[in-house]
């Protein structure tokens, strides 16, 4: 194991600390409170993607949320489907208000460097970086305003990570990369006291549900993301880059 592969694992692991802490305090002293994540907004985005067995969980899961949180025709959670189910290499140029068009040049060009960005990571290490692909969802937490699947990858997506990240460096993009190996569960829409009965159920969901386990990547995908209250979080790829097994 590098000691620059640890340090990640070390820093992420205090992030889930803090939302370790949130869990236990959600439900007992504070309540849930709306998610700006959740207000339009858009981000070039590269992204692992996983097989069927692993984003129907959380679209099954993502749904439970929304399900428990709805009232009065608001669906109490922004849902994230097996389609747009996604662990963050990183985005970029997050903007509250934009819009992405492929059509327009200097979108294009950007992800096409995104694309080029991907490529060169995976091309470096040739197929000896395809193995041991793999990230471990070891269970779910909330910070009172969304959910999510906490993630431990293995040392080589970390280093393919790390690639994608230098090699856009490199073509003219400067990426911050993800602080960490999870998957968005749910943003929530809606804010609720800690002694309510959705809350409690919230809080029920994520103590009872399994954690999704390990999971091998199928792509690495380049593309943009919309979000917002009515279509929620809509991801399209413009470009997949298949992984070997």
């Amino acid at each position: 194991m590098s000691e620059a592969y640890n340090e990640f694992l070390i820093n992420q692991d205090q992030i889930f600390d803090k939302f370790r802490v949130a869990t236990a305090e959600v439900g007992v002293t504070q309540g849930i409170e709306r998610d700006p994540g959740i207000d339009p907004q858009a981000a070039f985005l590269i992204a692992w993607r996983y097989p069927s067995r692993t984003t129907d969980l959380i679209d099954e899961f993502s749904g439970e949320i929304a399900d428990a949180l709805a009232s009065d025709g608001n669906p109490g959670a922004l849902r994230y489907n097996a389609k747009n189910a996604h662990t963050t290499v990183s985005d970029y140029s997050l903007e509250k208000g934009l819009v992405i068009d492929p059509s327009r040049v200097d979108h294009e060009e950007v992800l096409d460097t995104l694309r080029q960005a991907v490529k060169r990571a995976l091309d470096e290490g040739g197929a000896s970086h395809h193995s041991d692909l793999a990230v471990d969802f070891t269970g779910h937490l909330t910070n009172g305003k969304t959910v999510i699947a906490t993630g431990v990858p293995t040392e080589t997506v970390w280093e393919i990570n790390q690639r994608v990240l230098s090699s856009s460096q490199d073509l003219g993009i400067d990426l911050k990369g993800s602080w960490g190996s999870h998957m968005t569960d749910s943003r929530f829409t809606d804010s609720h006291p800690a002694d309510s009965s959705k809350v409690q159920k919230l809080i029920q969901l994520i103590h009872e549900t399994p954690a999704f386990g390990a999971s091998q990547p199928e792509s690495i995908d380049v593309g943009y993301f919309q979000t917002d209250p009515q279509n929620g979080f809509v991801f399209t790829p413009s470009e997949r880059f298949e992984l070997g097994s």
